[in-house]
């Protein structure tokens, strides 16, 4: 991994191995950039681990994760970067996937279990006021 801070945007390439979203949040920390928004990201990746929304009666609700491994170009994502209160970081991506040249998708990328197949290319917006929503919120991020 390889990151660089320009004002106040973080720009980050990833390597073949890294853990995707580990890798995000150990940049952001490391280069004190604290918390922002992913305003750019494509790559791809050898694995990926994900979910989206499914309708059922009365709502939405998240489908059971999918993992799949293979040639997985990551076609666009963002997502948001947050403090969390006991330390660290929260990265939040969201993703849209092209699978082995055949399948569009894509969803919430899990915590774990996205990794880097070729490389990734990441650019984060620094955004102070973004923090840790409360505990219980249904809302992932809150402004001060």
């Amino acid at each position: 991994m390889v990151w660089k801070v320009s004002g106040d945007f973080l720009g980050i390439r990833l390597d073949p191995g890294d853990e995707l979203l580990e890798s995000i949040g150990k940049a952001v920390t490391d280069s004190g950039i604290g918390s922002g928004f992913i305003v750019s990201f494509v790559g791809a990746l050898r694995k990926t681990r994900f979910t989206s929304i499914l309708p059922f009666e009365g709502g939405f609700k998240y489908a059971p994760f999918r993992e799949v491994e293979g040639a997985i170009e990551i076609v666009t994502g963002s997502g948001n970067i947050e403090p969390k209160e006991d330390g660290g970081v929260k990265v939040h991506v969201h993703a849209m996937l092209c699978i082995d040249d055949k399948e569009f998708t894509g969803g919430h990328l899990d915590d774990k279990g996205n990794i880097i197949g070729i490389t990734a290319e990441i650019m984060v917006a620094r955004f102070p006021m973004v923090r840790e929503a409360p505990k219980g919120s249904f809302a992932p991020i809150k402004f001060n």
